[in-house]
Formats: structure tokens, C-alpha cells, sequence
């Protein structure tokens, strides 16, 4: 199989801005697009209505036209902060709006007080994993089980962890 070469950033101007309770079915669907199965409605409401919770949509603009193509999700409390999902859509990876949306997160979770920023990756999701490590995230652990797989067994979560200051 061969890969297309790594682009290096989007080919469209990229906005990323905050996303709140006023964008739930958005951001519903874009999990859906990113993610089999994807989080319900009512899911998304509740997450996002958290305190500490907040959205980050990252939206392409095309000649005047406006294209949301990911998303993150993330929670703060007191000085740690967890990136709960992150999406690109499909024909749109791999042009360094994952990075982005990652830097923005960090931005914003820093500026709250967080001193570490945690996930979770499914283990088999090897194109995450990369991705995560190469934004400053460690392996810590390892929650047996944790995802449905699409074969209806289960896969283990990686637990990973990007300290935010020195």
C-alpha cells in the first residue's frame, strides 16, 4: 500500500475557536463522521455542560464558505486537564489540524492552571498514538478492556500523559 505524502498544513485557512453548549449537535456530528459508534446527542450535551468542560471546533474557510472538519473536547480540574475526544474528519487528516486543535487545547488547559494534560487512545489506533507522542505525551498506563472494538470484542486503552510545565 502506498501512503500520500505527509502534508505539512491545511491547504485553507484554519480557524479554531471555542465550542460550547450552543454547538452540541455539531459537534455530535462531527464525532459520528470521526468516530464508529459516535457519542449521542444527549452525551455530548452532558460532557460539554461539565464544569471545567469545554469544545474546541476547528473550521476551514472556502472561498467565503465555512467547513467545520474537527474538533476536541477536553476538561479542566484544578491543575490536571484530560482531552476527552479529538476529530478530524476523514478527508480531511493528515494536513496538521489535529496538531493544532492539540496546541490549542494545551493553550487553553495551561492557561486554567493545568499542569498535565492525560488521555486515552485505543491501542490498536497506532496513527494516534504517533501523533500523541510526537506532541510531547507519554505512555503511563493501560486500562485493560476499556474500548468496544468493531468486531464486538474489546481493545485495551493506552493512558498517556503530556506534562505542561517545566
Amino acid at each position: 500500500m502506498t501512503r500520500a505524502p505527509r502534508q505539512t498544513g491545511s491547504p485553507r485557512p484554519l480557524v479554531i475557536e471555542p465550542a460550547g453548549p450552543a454547538h452540541v449537535a455539531l459537534l455530535t456530528a462531527l464525532h459520528g463522521r470521526c468516530f464508529t459508534p459516535g457519542w449521542s446527542t444527549a452525551t455530548m450535551a452532558t460532557l460539554i455542560g461539565l464544569p471545567g468542560t469545554f469544545g474546541l471546533l476547528a473550521t476551514e474557510l472556502d472561498n467565503g464558505a465555512a467547513r467545520p472538519v474537527g474538533f476536541a473536547l477536553a476538561r479542566s480540574a484544578a491543575d490536571e486537564a484530560e482531552l476527552l475526544s479529538i476529530g478530524v474528519l476523514p478527508e480531511s487528516q493528515r494536513r496538521g489540524i489535529a496538531r493544532r486543535l492539540i496546541a490549542a487545547c494545551v493553550e487553553r488547559v495551561a492557561g486554567l492552571g493545568a499542569a498535565a494534560l492525560f488521555l486515552e487512545v485505543g491501542e490498536a489506533n497506532t496513527g494516534a498514538r504517533a501523533l500523541y507522542e510526537s506532541q510531547g505525551f507519554r505512555v503511563i498506563g493501560r486500562r485493560e478492556r476499556y474500548y468496544r472494538a468493531p468486531d464486538g470484542g474489546f481493545e485495551d486503552a493506552v493512558v498517556m500523559r503530556r506534562d505542561l510545565v517545566a
